[in-house]
């Protein structure tokens, strides 16, 4: 790599645009260098500059996250439009996040939309999940369920996990699709065992309360407990309860008022109430 390193620095000094793109994620990533993102973000702008498409969107991405500059929504927003407009998947996507979260631009739902629908039709998973999203609540499109099923399906079919979460949140509930809470739990398996936190403490819940599946605490307490290690606060109210009551675990005060405290200093008013039935000890 090193005296790869040095080939592409000769090419890249005399404005061979690929050679300065891939310094630019040499330098990044740290791969036949010591990582260095300021000289990351010098390649990358001379190759942007010479409409590299994935140079364009490794730079804004550079601008949005703050890697080796301030991080600079403006100048994010800028080339991930350049990219986006030469049909770049990825940064259509972006540009479409932008536009809904108002990041380097006036907040503007239509806009997202049609970015995330642009990137959806390249089979990009991301964006059909997310365009499934704006169908789901109407952002920048009249709500409509089934558009709302249809392009989650897309994306669950690719494996995303967020897509797999989502549809089956709308099994789960009727939502778009006949209710089939099986089809539900199938789908929330998939998505919990790819680490989808929300997709995890949904699945725990489900086999801690008997819904979609027979009642099993130990079964639960394990989705359970991944998620809650993920920052879901009802997760980290129903780890604490399970220590404290002994579904799924052996009782455990101690572990349960760990679990409980972090869960009631987020807000959560029923570990708070447990804790205070716990008594002073704990």
């Amino acid at each position: 790599l090193e005296k790869a390193k040095e080939w592409f620095l000769k090419s890249a000094a005399q404005g061979f645009v690929e050679a300065q793109y891939v310094l630019g994620l040499l330098y990044y990533n740290g791969d036949g260098a010591s990582k260095d993102f300021h000289l990351a973000m010098e390649w990358m702008k001379k190759a942007a500059s010479q409409d590299h498409i994935n140079a364009q969107y490794y730079l804004a991405h550079f601008y949005k996250e703050g890697v080796g500059a301030m991080i600079d929504y403006a100048q994010a927003m800028r080339w991930y439009r350049k990219a986006a407009e030469q049909g770049h998947e990825l940064s259509q996507c972006e540009l479409g996040m932008c536009y809904l979260n108002g990041n380097g631009v006036n907040k503007d739902e239509k806009q997202a939309f049609d970015w995330f629908y642009k990137a959806a039709i390249q089979e990009l998973s991301m964006a059909q999940n997310f365009l499934g999203v704006c169908y789901l609540d109407g952002i920048g499109v009249k709500r409509d369920y089934k558009h709302a099923v249809k392009w989650f399906k897309k994306s669950a079919e690719q494996g995303d996990s967020q897509g797999q979460y989502n549809l089956s949140l709308c099994y789960m509930y009727g939502k778009g699709v006949r209710k089939d809470e099986k089809k539900a739990i199938q789908l929330l398996q998939s998505s919990a065992e790819q680490d989808n936190p929300n997709a995890q403490s949904m699945l725990g819940h489900c086999y801690y309360l008997g819904e979609g599946v027979p009642k099993d605490y130990n079964y639960a307490f394990v989705w359970l407990y991944k998620a809650a290690g993920h920052g879901i606060l009802d997760a980290q109210f129903l780890v604490g309860s399970c220590y404290v009551l002994g579904q799924g675990v052996y009782i455990d005060y101690a572990q349960g008022a760990k679990w409980l405290r972090i869960a009631a200093s987020q807000g959560h008013k029923g570990a708070y109430e447990m804790l205070k039935r716990l008594g002073p000890y704990y």
